[in-house]
């Protein structure tokens, strides 16, 4: 058989990678022509963007949407369009569209600890003695009551004392 593309090929497979309609007449040893076409389209390959890597501070969550497609596998194994995540952890996720083509995306998510603050049992001192407090956590940022910002602070007076430290992340 001989055979006679659309596109001026003569070869009896043609490869082809554009959309668009390709037909073919085939002719036999008897001269009898058969002529057939298809139709190619190409779809995009679908982009998914879950969200920039994330930290966030203990005890927040965080939930992750990957679109709206018609299947979704994320590598904790969930098949949900969105998972919701309380520990660190790196996720991964693969979609299928409408049209059968795939796409994915991958997303880290850092869940920072608190500070551990304990400013010990309350005290008593007698007049003209002082206490200091100690915030540990050395390196971090100090807020005290007293409106002071250092690790320490010495106490010569009664009073209600407490502080709030925070890390380079704001928790």
């Amino acid at each position: 058989a001989s055979y006679l593309w659309n596109t001026s090929e003569t070869t009896q497979t043609l490869k082809i990678g554009t959309a668009g309609t390709y037909e073919v007449a085939v002719k036999d040893t008897n001269t009898c022509v058969t002529i057939d076409e298809m139709t190619l389209n190409i779809h995009g390959l679908p982009v998914v963007k879950l969200r920039n890597d994330t930290i966030v501070c203990y005890p927040e969550v965080v939930t992750v949407h990957a679109g709206i497609w018609d299947s979704y596998l994320w590598s904790n194994g969930s098949t949900a369009n969105q998972v919701t995540l309380t520990t660190t952890d790196t996720l991964h996720v693969d979609i299928i569209d409408a049209n059968g083509c795939t796409g994915s995306d991958t997303i880290g998510i850092q869940v920072i600890a608190l500070p551990i603050v304990d400013l010990n049992n309350d005290t008593a001192i007698c007049d003209g003695e002082s206490v200091t407090l100690d915030a540990q956590n050395f390196g971090l940022n100090y807020n005290w009551n007293t409106t002071e910002t250092t690790q320490t602070i010495s106490i010569n007076k009664a009073g209600l004392f407490g502080l709030e430290v925070t890390n380079q992340y704001g928790c």
